[in-house]
């Protein structure tokens, strides 16, 4: 991230959106976006060198969460392992067209990735609005099984013509999609939103 936010500063890139996510951080530019692990090492570097005469940092940051250590080893793990994911589940499905492209990982640390066209507000629930041909699409089993990522109309968008998933780091997405790939090829490829 740092790497960035230097060649922001040096003007060789403009100035990002940035849009907080769950588990990752999104810094947008006008031709791509790049993802981040959402981690404070900076943040827990200090609070381990504060708590360094004390070992009890070491329980705490390799097993648990609490308010003292916001970020801890598992939680590291997991988000760039999701970061990770996403990029080689990408790399093997590339045939797939509702996977949103990731075109380049640094082992999870960031993502690469292009820009989409956000689907409109007024289809928050796009998949099971009324309005919408495919009504029902994302049925009750995919909810079930992954509420955040199937529910939410921030995680889709429109790229080159084809309604994509953006966020699919999560093994458990990665399972239904590809469970059902030819049902989410279909939609992708026939979904009209406009």
């Amino acid at each position: 991230m740092h790497l960035f936010k230097l060649l922001v500063w040096l003007g060789i890139l403009p100035q990002p959106v940035v849009k907080y996510g769950t588990s990752r951080i999104v810094w947008i530019f006008p031709k791509f976006a790049v993802k981040f692990p959402k981690m404070d090492i900076k943040k827990l570097c200090k609070l381990i060198w504060g708590n360094r005469k004390s070992w009890t940092w070491v329980k705490i940051f390799l097993t648990s969460k609490s308010d003292s250590f916001p970020v801890t080893l598992p939680h590291i793990v997991k988000v760039l392992l999701e970061n990770w994911s996403e990029y080689i589940f990408f790399l093997k499905n590339r045939n797939l067209p509702f996977l949103f492209p990731t075109h380049f990982s640094f082992f999870g640390f960031f993502n690469i990735t292009p820009i989409g066209e956000n689907l409109l507000e007024e289809f928050h629930d796009p998949f099971i609005n009324k309005k919408n041909p495919y009504v029902g699409f994302i049925n009750v089993i995919f909810l079930q099984k992954d509420l955040h990522h199937f529910y939410n109309y921030e995680n889709f968008c429109r790229y080159k013509g084809r309604i994509c998933i953006r966020d699919y780091g999560s093994t458990i997405t990665q399972e239904i999609i590809s469970e059902h790939r030819e049902t989410f090829n279909r939609f992708s490829q026939e979904a009209d939103l406009k």
